[in-house]
């Protein structure tokens, strides 16, 4: 039995801004290749935001005395 595990939501934005990486190898014009790099910056950048919101939902501070 094979188990999948969900991935996160900066996980799967990492992995569009990759798949945009492959598009700009194989755009066919410079406009194309600049669309797609428009696009990694924006997957990259939407997956470092969900690290930062997701990470003090997860570090949540501990109250002294409790």
């Amino acid at each position: 039995m094979s188990r999948r595990v969900a991935m996160s939501e900066s996980d799967q934005f990492r992995q569009y801004a990759e798949e945009a990486l492959l598009w700009i190898a194989q755009a066919k014009t410079e406009e194309e290749k600049q669309t797609m790099f428009e696009l990694m910056c924006t997957w990259t950048a939407a997956a470092v935001a969900a690290d930062a919101v997701a990470i003090p939902l997860a570090k949540q501070p501990q109250h002294a005395g409790r």
